[in-house]
């Protein structure tokens, strides 16, 4: 029965996360496939029925992706994602150090540089 319950939870995440899609001809099958064992009052079978339907679940089971490695999946996806943003930081913050030591004459070397960028473009756009 504890195998039965474990193949009953695994179909229920399996349903949830096909429910968008349960009227799709791709998907329709094995939605209605799943949700009739969830449905299913195993109260009412006989012990041989049970084996039977255990049977088929378990054909089943191994059909079926097992939704809670994805969630994880996609857990340890977003933990790493901090990481990378404190790369960036570190770059972002190197690079602004790095010109916060600059002396006047390069400062005033970036400043020329780039006001006579802008100097070519308002020509152009006079023209």
């Amino acid at each position: 029965m504890n195998q039965i319950e474990k193949h009953l939870k695994k179909f229920s995440l399996n349903n949830a996360a096909l429910a968008e899609k349960k009227n799709e001809p791709e998907f329709k099958d094995i939605y209605d496939d799943v949700q009739y064992y969830i449905d299913l009052d195993l109260s009412t079978q006989t012990f041989d029925q049970i084996e039977e339907l255990h049977h088929k679940m378990k054909k089943l089971d191994k059909k079926l992706p097992d939704i809670a490695d994805l969630e994880s999946m996609i857990s340890t996806v977003r933990f790493q994602q901090p990481l990378a943003q404190k790369i960036m930081d570190e770059q972002i913050e190197k690079v602004i150090n790095d010109r916060a030591d600059f002396s006047l004459s390069q400062v005033s070397e970036l400043v020329r540089k780039r006001l006579s960028l802008v100097s070519i473009y308002q020509m152009y756009d006079d023209i």
